[in-house]
């Protein structure tokens, strides 16, 4: 069925678009939410789903437009501080994988330590540092994401990666003591 029949209801537009979004009808998604014409909570929603889409497409740049839309947005809605933190963290890994260090490590500064998210941050970071060869800042990452979050999933990882890290920069001793 088409969606252009439908109401032009932000919401409704919204619903449609997230739909194909999560069935994987990208197009259609795309089509259904550049057609929100009404600023909003629905149109903030609906440039993170497109930032998503233009990365399935490979679009980087149309891509960081719309999470830096979503970030420019002043709309309050009862999960704008999610999808916020969440685009926020879309624009710093687009920017790591840009091989763009200095504008990760920025944008991942600006993710809350009340993120859910921000153990992963850590360990984003780190490597955005070790990538910019901010061996120090890299450290500091690792360290308070071992001693933060003892269970994630990355902190065995991390702490054998940490005393590699030791090792290269000549300290010997802390590496020793880290493996």
């Amino acid at each position: 069925q088409r969606h252009g029949s439908i109401a032009s209801d932000p919401a409704l537009q919204y619903a449609l678009g997230r739909t194909f979004f999560l069935q994987g009808r990208d197009e259609e998604a795309l089509s259904a939410l550049q057609s929100i014409r009404e600023s909003g909570q629905w149109q903030v929603k609906g440039d993170y789903i497109q930032g998503v889409l233009y990365i399935r497409s490979k679009d980087y740049e149309t891509a960081d437009q719309k999470f830096k839309q979503v970030l420019s947005s002043q709309e309050k809605f009862r999960d704008s501080d999610e999808v916020a933190i969440l685009a926020t963290l879309a624009v710093a890994r687009l920017a790591y994988e840009l091989q763009k260090w200095g504008e990760a490590v920025d944008y991942y500064q600006k993710v809350p330590e009340t993120s859910p998210y921000f153990g992963d941050v850590l360990y984003e970071m780190g490597w955005a540092n070790i990538r910019q060869e901010n061996y120090t800042a890299a450290k500091q990452n690792f360290q308070l994401l071992m001693m933060s979050y003892p269970k994630h999933r990355r902190t065995l990882d991390t702490k054998h990666f940490l005393a590699d890290l030791e090792r290269e920069v000549g300290h010997y001793d802390e590496a020793m003591a880290s493996y």
